[in-house]
């Protein structure tokens, strides 16, 4: 079926890409609540785009430091990705 669909001009991208393809917490309607993993992560990427689109002179350097923050943080809660250790003074 696979070679069939590899030439098909809507479907062979997507069959092509298909052995590659990685999921992510980005799912919408999950409906999983404000302390839901997909809410969360949701929440900090529509942040970054909200500071750097809405006129509020954002950095995208900045933006994506806070996005990365937030992930490691909401992983971490659901035991996804180790914690990094505290910083110390």
């Amino acid at each position: 079926m696979r070679s069939l669909l590899l030439a098909d001009p809507l479907a062979g991208g997507f069959v092509k890409d298909a052995p590659n393809a990685e999921s992510w917490y980005l799912a919408s309607r999950t409906f999983d609540g404000p302390t839901g993993i997909n809410s969360q992560v949701i929440g900090y990427y529509e942040d970054a785009v909200n500071a750097l689109t809405l006129g509020r002179g954002g950095d995208a350097a900045s933006a994506l430091t806070t996005v990365a923050s937030g992930m490691t943080q909401v992983l971490s809660t659901y035991g996804l990705v180790s914690a990094p250790a505290p910083e110390t003074k």
